[in-house]
């Protein structure tokens, strides 16, 4: 079920240069026998772009994120955070750097247990994330 719930919530398309996601809902599951089709939109946020000045800037935001996310026990609402934060490196450039790539490495472990996650909204936020 979360496989799916993350499977449409990644299936985004781009109008006027901002993400929306498309989900289509057909419930064969239904209580009555009977199959319902939905149309759902939610607009994908947005989020602001966080400067990066060095290598050593962008390895201490990602060992910060990565100390977040790999503990269940910190806030929800900080988790969450943290994965917006994620996106805004991406938006400032991270991927330029030869070091994202192995910090995203280790954030593996970090993203599954957000998938995994019994809030929804950090769920969501993850999956947001990866796509």
């Amino acid at each position: 079920m979360r496989r799916l719930i993350c499977q449409r919530i990644c299936d985004c398309k781009c109008r006027d240069g901002v993400r929306y996601v498309d989900r289509s809902f057909d419930d064969d599951d239904s209580t009555d026998g009977r199959s319902s089709s939905a149309q759902a939109t939610f607009k994908v946020p947005k989020v602001p772009k966080k400067p990066i000045y060095s290598t050593r800037d962008l390895e201490d935001n990602l060992n910060k994120i990565r100390e977040i996310l790999s503990d269940d026990k910190h806030d929800w609402d900080q988790r969450c955070n943290a994965l917006k934060k994620i996106r805004s490196l991406l938006v400032a450039g991270a991927t330029s750097y030869d070091c994202f790539y192995q910090h995203l490495r280790l954030l593996d472990g970090a993203f599954k247990l957000s998938a995994k996650d019994l809030r929804s909204q950090v769920v969501r936020e993850a999956c947001i994330t990866v796509a």
